[in-house]
């Protein structure tokens, strides 16, 4: 039946039964929640301890990875539990310099991060907690291991892709999945799972700028293009097109 939206607020109690030892069990809000026509479609679940952070992306399944539940007693824990899969933190960042095709390509991140701690971080450190990904033809290319260097409150990140690896395309949410706002390559700096225990000490970080960097040796196939397509440099060219414009792209 059709209803109007309802406001669930904290001052709103729900009784939940009474525990062991028959004490009554009663949950409150902690935020407002407007309850409208919405539909529950999927459940998830975090879970964090002292050895990380766990995702369950099925969260009301067997494993929390989608395993059937038991018919006889089809419970599962809302909250997760310590034999989660670790969950995949970090950031990820688009530019169509990323669109390299071949040769030996080095890839460079730099990261100026607020609310460092220079007693508890270095960049040697901080890079052995992350691996960086790729979005390539069929997938994420990728780990690769990070070098770091920190000046100031710079962090800087490098990796390098080997002639003979996949070109790095553009995202595709059916080939790479997530739901990112891009269609420009991506490279996505993730905690490894041996640095998960880890997580408390990098929580407080924040990334107020990032750049990306270049470099690319051994090509041998060159094209070239614009805004408003492929160009021919056998012949003169305008690598901005008639009219650039901020953001013009050569």
């Amino acid at each position: 039946r059709r209803t109007a939206p309802f406001a669930v607020t904290p001052e709103h109690v729900f009784a939940a039964g009474k525990d062991a030892a028959g004490r009554g069990l009663f949950y409150r809000p902690v935020r407002d929640t407007i309850v409208g026509q919405g539909k529950v479609v999927a459940r998830h679940s975090v879970f964090r301890d002292a050895g990380g952070v766990r995702f369950a992306p099925v969260a009301d399944s067997a494993d929390g990875l989608g395993a059937p539940l038991d018919a006889a007693q089809p419970k599962w824990p809302a909250f997760g539990h310590a034999g989660l899969p670790p969950a995949p933190l970090g950031c990820a960042l688009a530019s169509p310099v990323l669109a390299l095709a071949g040769g030996k390509r080095r890839i460079a991140v730099d990261l100026q991060l607020g609310r460092l701690d220079p007693a508890k971080h270095s960049g040697e450190g901080l890079a052995r907690a992350f691996s960086a990904f790729l979005s390539g033809p069929k997938g994420w290319l990728g780990p690769f291991a990070l070098g770091g260097t920190l000046s100031a409150a710079v962090l800087s990140l490098e990796f390098t892709l080997a002639e003979g690896e996949p070109a790095v395309v553009g995202y595709d949410p059916a080939v790479h999945g997530l739901a990112l706002a891009t269609t420009a390559p991506v490279v996505q700096l993730l905690l490894a799972p041996e640095a998960a225990a880890d997580y408390a000490d990098l929580a407080g970080l924040a990334v107020d700028k990032a750049a990306i960097r270049v470099e690319v040796q051994g090509l041998t196939t060159l094209a070239l293009a614009n805004d408003n397509g492929s160009l021919n440099p056998k012949k003169a060219f305008q690598p901005f097109g008639p009219q650039p414009v901020i953001s013009s792209r050569f």
